[in-house]
């Protein structure tokens, strides 16, 4: 009996959930599971508002919703994937993942967002397995891809996976700690983790000029066309990846342009406004920006900040110490770099991941409770 568990089938046609229905299910939440539709059966479209009153009841119990889908507008994979999107703290199952179809609308969409399953009953096998080898195996690669990262390098794995991370967020990492313990080296390698990325490195100081960082000014430009335009090739404007060491040194002139360039991913050239390639920048210091330089804009623009320490545990320092493999023969599995066009659509795919209820509830609460501390509004974006 304990292993008894009960979906109630639901018929929005005729069936509301009215009070009797919600303390049934109230009373018993020890063995439901969910609630099932079947939009189909029922002659009801699944995006219906009589079918959402069921939906918001399952969000209010934190139970999935299980509902047939077919070759059919109302049981169409597209009207779960909807409803998935607009309940984003409830759990879609699509029964059949679009019977009478080739399921390849379902395969995609379940791929867009965390709250959206698929169950292969009366999936083809073939289907079946390639929707394990499509998302299984994405898990299985970063993990792969995270050790080769990390290999050769000691207690770093939190920086290279935050990197990694943050990367593929589109965001902007800060390192900060005393000299020599691998900061470069870690953000150096991170170009490898994406197939054909350029990679622009620098160490700042207050002698850094924009020339140095974004590329020299065209004399020939200047010269022939009275164009201010900079000779960006190999410089930040057309790389991937971006290491500035000692950033606290830049200038305003570079801070200025960096501020575009990191929040914005644009870059002016001249008379024109260029799209940046860049997928990550990674800044480190030695040290806190001092007050008073008006370094706090450049601060903010780093959500992701992690002080970095030299390696600790005996043990793993013993391994550093007799570990020979000579970094220049390092590199990465060519299957495991992501690509640019999965990366692209990575990015896509995070616009679409909503935040539950809940989670925005505690974020509020963390907010309410910080009280003084002036958070910007960016940074919560």
């Amino acid at each position: 009996m304990d292993k008894l568990r009960i979906m109630p089938w639901v018929k929005p046609t005729n069936e509301i959930p009215d009070a009797r229905f919600e303390e049934l299910l109230k009373d018993n939440l020890d063995i439901v599971c969910g609630i099932k539709v079947h939009p189909f059966h029922s002659k009801i479209a699944f995006d219906d508002e009589r079918v959402q009153a069921f939906i918001r009841l399952a969000q209010k119990y934190r139970l999935p919703v299980c509902t047939h889908t077919a070759d059919c507008e109302e049981a169409s994979v597209r009207k779960v994937y909807e409803m998935a999107k607009k309940y984003p703290d409830v759990d879609f199952v699509m029964v059949h993942m679009g019977l009478g179809t080739d399921n390849k609308e379902a395969v995609e969409l379940i791929g867009k967002l965390p709250n959206l399953y698929g169950d292969t009953t009366w999936v083809p096998v073939e289907t079946t397995l390639e929707v394990i080898e499509k998302y299984m195996e994405i898990n299985e690669r970063i993990n792969r891809l995270l050790i080769e990262l990390n290999r050769g390098i000691y207690e770093k794995e939190l920086e290279i996976g935050m990197s990694l991370l943050a990367a593929l967020a589109g965001e902007s990492v800060l390192l900060l700690g005393p000299p020599g313990i691998a900061k470069s080296m870690g953000a150096r390698r991170l170009k490898e983790a994406f197939a054909d990325a350029r990679a622009f490195e620098y160490l700042m100081s207050r002698f850094s000029t924009p020339d140095e960082i974004f590329g020299p000014v065209s004399i020939s430009r200047l010269k022939n066309s009275d164009k201010y335009e900079r000779i960006i090739d190999g410089y930040i404007p057309t790389s991937d990846v971006v290491f500035l060491d000692e950033i606290w040194k830049a200038g305003p002139a570079i801070q200025n342009v960096l501020l575009t360039a990191i929040n914005e991913k644009l870059f002016r050239n001249g008379d024109k406004e260029i799209s940046l390639p860049m997928k990550l920048l990674v800044a480190a210091s030695n040290e806190l920006p001092a007050q008073g330089e008006g370094l706090e804009a450049i601060w903010d623009r780093f959500l992701i900040r992690l002080t970095c320490s030299c390696v600790k545990d005996e043990e793993v320092f013993c391994q550093m110490l007799l570990d020979d493999e000579n970094e220049t023969n390092w590199n990465v599995d060519s299957s495991l770099k992501i690509t640019s066009d999965e990366y692209k659509e990575w990015q896509e795919a995070i616009k679409k991941i909503g935040l539950p209820k809940d989670v925005l509830t505690c974020i509020s609460h963390i907010r309410r409770q910080l009280g003084g501390v002036l958070i910007e509004d960016n940074e919560h974006a």
